[in-house]
């Protein structure tokens, strides 16, 4: 599975037993991420924007998905936006706000996604 081979490379990466000619195509595949490998923003709009469609004939969800859209990008932007999003999630109708991702478990998960890009790039150096 490509956990196990996450695992295995990981592993590898820690140990310094991979092959200088695969650590090179590493370093290369790895500096082509560049800085931002996911745009969370666009990611997380674009999914956000897909429940549009369950309250095309509900304007009051269609309100609070526009406001929590807004606010999302926002906490993206600055986690010190975080509290608000919270709080728009939480006057939103129970319809919508069961419908959202927990925005501090995705800022969890983007932190994560940077720090082990991080690890990566330095145990390539």
């Amino acid at each position: 599975t490509p956990a196990v081979r996450h695992c295995d490379l990981w592993r590898t990466l820690h140990v310094g037993e991979l092959p200088a000619g695969q650590r090179i195509v590493l370093q290369r595949a790895v500096a082509q991420l560049g800085p931002n490998v996911l745009n969370w923003q666009s990611a997380t709009k674009r999914d956000l924007e897909s429940l549009r469609g369950r309250f095309s004939r509900d304007p009051e969800a269609s309100a609070a998905l526009t406001r929590i859209i807004s606010s999302y990008i926002a906490a993206l932007n600055s986690p010190a936006n975080l509290p608000a999003l919270q709080e728009v999630i939480a006057g939103a109708p129970e319809r919508v706000a069961d419908l959202i991702p927990n925005p501090k478990r995705v800022m969890e998960e983007k932190q994560d996604l940077a720090d082990k890009l991080s690890q990566t790039r330095a145990m390539l150096q």
